[in-house]
């Protein structure tokens, strides 16, 4: 399985491009909420001399020579090259054949792992699966919080996120709540 064009405009939507240097050509990097620096439709930036997620607002200029993704196009790919990883971890955890999901199912927890990770998802799948449209949302908004000055708190943009993937998820209707 690979996520649908509803889960691919999901996620391009809460992640979104940045070009909040116009001196400069093409994207840059951005700070995401928590801390993190990305590039593109939100991947995560490592460092590579620390193997650690590249953080906080000293490490622009880092973030800036680290940066590989400079346009749409290659904001596009990257995105189907990371989304290719989280799609092979959904479907494993899918493979057991205890869980099966549709393509607007599928996609609904591949956006939720590219942003929350793959533990995220496991603990969700039990708590969605033939479940009500409440249960649902209830078990896709556990997931809006983010450490935030070392204060684990509810990220506004997480809460929208979580009820689209679940309205997604219930429902096969693609609707943005912010």
């Amino acid at each position: 399985m690979v996520t649908n064009n509803k889960g691919i405009d999901l996620i391009k939507h809460y992640e979104s491009l940045h070009d909040g240097d116009l001196k400069k050509a093409g994207l840059q990097p951005k700070l995401d909420p928590v801390g993190i620096w990305t590039e593109g439709w939100g991947r995560a930036m490592i460092d590579p001399s620390t193997k650690k997620f590249l953080r906080g607002t000293g490490n622009k200029n880092r973030a800036y020579e680290l940066q590989t993704i400079r346009s749409i196009l290659e904001a596009d790919a990257a995105l189907r090259l990371d989304l290719a990883s989280y799609e092979a971890e959904v479907y494993r955890m899918m493979s057991n054949g205890k869980y099966f999901f549709n393509d607007n199912q599928f996609s609904a927890l591949v956006s939720m792992a590219y942003n929350a990770g793959g533990a995220a998802v496991m603990k969700t799948i039990p708590r969605v699966f033939n479940k009500t449209p409440e249960e649902v949302m209830k078990a896709f908004c556990m997931y809006n919080k983010g450490r935030v000055n070392g204060q684990l708190v509810e990220l506004r943009g997480l809460t929208f996120r979580r009820k689209t993937e679940a309205t997604l998820f219930s429902t096969g209707e693609l609707k943005f709540f912010n």
